[in-house]
């Protein structure tokens, strides 16, 4: 099966939209909102948030927010469960150059998305970011968990360090929680596959 087709969608009314699918996750998506309302950034931005067929307070929470937010925040709903299907309807449906990509669980830094969409906006010869993503333990770490080993990828949770490199010549990838990607890459090369992706209580990834 080969992936879907992101069609063009019309003129980039933005710079950057930052893409959130969430499936039942209202209390931990109403944290991950107020902090990207914290940003600072010198680009033009909006927040895409992709309802995956919650049955919480998912929408009230994003209305709620929306009222205040600094940049606007649209809702979508996708009945058709599974991430890869949130995904692909978010990437559809953004109107920007660049599609942020980040999870409904994490809290990011005034300074993320001026990181994140820097690069690609000031050179040409790269067509995707990724950054570090840090653990918030909700209890202590376990003593064999070393999180910047192999098993810190499967948790994502990954921090390749300060210095910028390009990741085929390192041979490393980055997380979908912290990445930035053009539109047009998306466009060429196609969305995420649903067959692959995580889906109710399959834990299969890396679609």
């Amino acid at each position: 099966m080969s992936a879907p087709e992101i069609h063009p969608n019309g003129e980039p009314e933005v710079d950057a939209t930052v893409l959130i699918c969430t499936f039942n996750r209202a209390a931990d998506l109403a944290r991950t909102l107020d902090s990207l309302a914290r940003i600072k950034s010198r680009f033009v931005w909006d927040v895409l948030v992709v309802d995956n067929n919650s049955s919480d307070r998912t929408c009230d929470v994003v209305q709620s927010c929306a009222r205040t937010f600094p940049v606007p925040v649209h809702y979508l709903f996708e009945p058709r469960q599974g991430k890869s299907n949130a995904l692909n309807t978010g990437m559809q449906r953004a109107r920007a150059r660049i599609i942020v990509f980040t999870d409904d669980d994490v809290e990011v830094s005034d300074g993320w998305l001026d990181a994140a969409v820097g690069p690609l906006m000031e050179r040409a010869d790269i067509a995707y970011t990724g950054g570090p993503v840090r653990p918030a333990w909700g209890a202590p770490r376990p003593s064999w968990l070393d999180e910047t080993g192999n098993l810190g990828g499967t948790i994502a949770v990954k921090d390749h360090g300060a210095v910028p490199f390009i990741f085929e010549d390192e041979r490393k990838t980055p997380l979908g929680v912290n990445m930035a990607v053009r539109r047009s890459l998306i466009e060429r090369i196609g969305g995420f596959r649903p067959d692959l992706g995580r889906n109710g209580r399959s834990l299969l990834g890396q679609e």
